[in-house]
């Protein structure tokens, strides 16, 4: 689970810690539930809900569907979190993650992180968990 830097209060905090506490104890099933109810809580109030807790939501969300076997889904939801949030990181090696399992590699490197967010050793730190296969 993975929560990124500059988090700023959303609109249902509580919503969004029910979750992670469900994800925390590995019930994923309610996590994923919980994770959905708060997304689609911040899709009818949008504003409220701030950018990192959307896409923590959305890369989390991701991780219970990994953990499912539900790859293609995951990385559906991986993509959200991209896009809302370019610069988180931990979805970008979700996915990329995703296809080296998939043994899709010709994409992995532009899918697992993009190079303007390969700065100082987080990078080289991603790249060499990534390609250890964890």
């Amino acid at each position: 689970m993975a929560v990124p830097r500059g988090r700023e209060r959303g609109e249902s905090p509580a919503a969004l810690a029910m979750a992670q506490a469900r994800f925390a104890r590995g019930d994923f099933t309610e996590a994923r539930e919980l994770y959905s109810a708060f997304i689609g809580q911040c899709a009818s109030h949008r504003s409220k809900c701030s950018p990192e807790d959307l896409a923590t939501a959305y890369n989390n969300r991701g991780q219970t569907k990994y953990f499912s076997v539900d790859f293609y889904e995951a990385m559906d939801d991986y993509t959200s979190a991209i896009e809302i949030l370019p610069n988180f990181e931990v979805p970008y090696y979700n996915r990329g993650l995703i296809r080296y399992r998939l043994d899709d590699t010709s994409q992995v490197p532009e899918l697992c992180y993009p190079a303007p967010l390969c700065k100082e050793r987080t990078c080289s730190l991603l790249h060499k968990l990534f390609h250890k296969g964890l």
